[in-house]
């Protein structure tokens, strides 16, 4: 009897200190994998890193009610709550289009070499 309390014991204490990973694949345009991507809970220092196949695992939380961040440079950034961690998730990252303004180069001399370097001697 004493035995089988034990293994009752040990067989709850694992089911309780277990942890639950979340998995899911990150794909791109024309179901690319995306390897990189940056994935995170809100406000925590729980993290991982998508694979070469765009596959990544983290831990699941379900008392930290974060949010899960999905960042990529070049990607726009997704935010998903309220996760189901018993079914991978596929998570498609739209491209981020951003316009840069545009710079005008001119050749336009305003100060003469001697000028110039004595500039750099002073300042450095």
């Amino acid at each position: 009897m004493k035995k089988l309390f034990t293994l009752l014991f040990l067989f709850s204490a694992v089911t309780i200190f277990s942890q639950h990973n979340l998995n899911g694949k990150i794909i791109g345009k024309d179901n690319t994998p995306i390897e990189g991507v940056n994935i995170y809970y809100d406000g925590t220092t729980i993290s991982t890193v998508s694979d070469a196949d765009g596959k990544f695992s983290i831990k699941y939380e379900p008392n930290a009610n974060s949010i899960l961040v999905i960042s990529s440079m070049g990607y726009q950034t997704e935010y998903l709550s309220g996760l189901d961690v018993s079914k991978p998730l596929n998570i498609t990252l739209k491209i981020s289009e951003n316009e840069l303004k545009e710079v005008v180069v001119n050749n336009n001399n305003e100060f003469t070499r001697a000028q110039k370097l004595k500039l750099f001697r002073e300042y450095f």
